[in-house]
């Protein structure tokens, strides 16, 4: 028989990382699968970049606290530990599929206006999944590397979630895995 539990993340890039960290912080017990063998390696390409620095986007600012060694989400109320290096960038570049060039920031503008002329910041994100997973396991998250799941089934007390072999069964399901995983292609 499969343990029961509260909450299980399907996915343990930033967001399945977080919501199991959330869940297990507010007592919940939670199962985290994910596909890959290792959760804090970064198998495909990733710009690693954290949203603007200084614009509401997603109506909030982060902060990038050295001191305390955490990223912070002031208007939604969190923060996560990393304590690895990053890096301020002042302006991004990047292409519509029509080829028009999309450009935000003067590099030589932006940085005379200092911390707040960053319009993004470049971590490492290895090692910001590993900072995220250590604070899961912290609040007792239950971490199943190389679950690949195949089946999700309703059920009268929750869900029942099947793969790689193994059955999970919970209350409630957060499918956080990578809008790129085949898996999201079908919804």
């Amino acid at each position: 028989m499969a343990k029961r539990y509260d909450v299980i993340v399907v996915g343990a890039g930033p967001a399945g990382l977080v919501a199991a960290k959330a869940a297990g912080e507010n007592g919940f017990d939670v199962a985290l699968l994910e596909r890959k063998s290792d959760l804090t390696v970064m198998d495909r390409a990733c710009g690693q970049t954290l949203d603007s620095a200084n614009e509401y986007l997603h109506h909030d600012l982060y902060r990038c606290n050295v001191r305390d060694k955490r990223l912070c989400f002031p208007a939604h109320g969190f923060s996560v530990k990393y304590d690895g290096p990053y890096r301020n960038a002042y302006s991004w570049l990047c292409y519509s599929p029509n080829g028009t060039r999309i450009q935000a920031g003067v590099v030589e503008e932006q940085k005379k206006k200092g911390d707040y002329g960053k319009v993004t910041a470049i971590c490492d994100i290895e090692i910001l999944f590993r900072c995220l997973l250590e604070e899961a396991k912290a609040y007792s998250v239950d971490a199943f590397p190389r679950i690949n799941v195949q089946k999700v089934t309703t059920t009268a007390e929750g869900v029942k979630v099947e793969g790689s072999g193994q059955s999970f069964e919970g209350r409630y399901l957060i499918a956080a895995e990578c809008v790129l995983h085949p898996s999201s292609y079908h919804r």
